[in-house]
This record gives C-alpha cells, structure tokens and sequence, in this order.
C-alpha cells in the first residue's frame, strides 16, 4: 500500500509476505462465504527490540503503540465507504488481554475423531440436527453442537488442552464463521482453509 510504513523508526516494521495465504483464491472465496474476508488481515512484522518469552504483555503494549501496526489497522477503502468507524489508536486503552496458545498439534489427523463419532459422514457430509441458537449462532448441525453446546453428547471427544491448541482454535473460529455466515455442508472446506491458515502462522 502507498505510503506503508516499513521502517523500524518505533522498534517495529512490516516484512513483505508476497505470498501469504490470504492472497490463496480457495481461502479467499471460503471467507468470502462465511463472512470472514474483511475481518482478517495478514501481516508478519520484525522487531529489534529483546523479548523474553514471559513478557508478554509488553511486545502487546509495544506492538501496538507501533506506528506500523497501527497504519496496518486502518480501515480499507470499502470500510469506510460503507461509513463504518474504527479507532487506530491504543493510548486510550486502559487494558490489554492476552493468553497463551499452544502449537503442539501440528497433524491434521486430530479432526479425524468428526468422522469416527458421527459429527460428519465419512464422504465429508456434516451431520445435521434439531435446530437450535446458542451465544447468538445457528446450531443446525452436529458439528456446531459440538464447537459451542457445553452440553452436547459429543463435548468429550476432544479434551480442554486440545480445543485450546491453536490448530483447533482456527477449525472453530473459521466454522462458526462471520456475521453473514453461509454454512458449509461438507467439512473438506473448513479442514482445508484451517490447514492453509495454520501453515502460514506456525513457520
């Protein structure tokens, strides 16, 4: 973009990545679909500054009073168009959250359970069921039972430490999808975007 700031005037600079997986024609169709592909961006940045993995919170608070970070927030053209309204500057913010997500799972055979416990067929069909809204989602299928029904028969198919793992976090971000969500039939889509995804962010 015009004008980007690259330079490490602040401790940070955004590093080109030409060929990152959001410029990938199948992920941007599926966001597109489940109303995903202007919530998302891309970027990978360079820091001169020492950290040490337990700080952090300061790499946040550093991260983004960045010049370059914040530029990269900004809304795009057809944003703010549309008239919406965004704030690009944290020195109002009174508090910043962050936990830790493993990335120890790296094999995408951990989704297989969906088939072996009936969430979808073994032809890739996901399973539907009796219709039902939680936290605001449609719940017309087995598998988004699963993502959000504490209560569901099929809650311990996967364990606490394994929904927490960054490679099902993805799966289920991108399942549940945007505010305009088109909902897939068939789980290959959400397992191959899951995959592209992850691959780009775990280098």
């Amino acid at each position: 973009m015009p004008g980007q700031p690259t330079e490490l005037r602040d401790g940070f600079a955004l590093v080109p990545a030409p060929n990152h997986c959001l410029q990938d024609q199948f992920l941007k169709s599926c966001l597109s679909k489940w109303g995903m592909i202007t919530s998302i961006k891309f970027a990978c940045f360079s820091f001169v500054k020492p950290y040490h993995k337990l700080q952090g919170m300061e790499i946040l608070q550093d991260m983004f009073q960045s010049h370059a970070v914040q530029y990269l927030l900004q809304p795009d053209n057809d944003s703010a168009a549309a008239g919406k309204k965004y704030t690009t500057s944290f020195e109002g913010a009174n508090r910043i959250s962050f936990k830790s997500v493993p990335a120890t799972i790296t094999n995408m055979s951990l989704f297989d359970r969906l088939m072996e416990h009936g969430i979808a067929r073994k032809d890739g069909m996901i399973i539907k069921c009796m219709e039902d809204y939680i936290d605001g989602f449609q719940v017309s299928d087995k598998l988004r039972d699963l993502l959000l029904n504490p209560e569901s028969s099929n809650v311990s198919i996967y364990s606490p430490v394994e929904r927490a793992e960054l490679l099902f976090c993805i799966f289920e971000h991108l399942c549940l999808g945007g505010a305009v969500n088109q909902f897939e039939d068939d789980i290959a889509a959400y397992l191959q975007a899951s995959k592209l995804i992850y691959k780009d962010l775990v280098r």
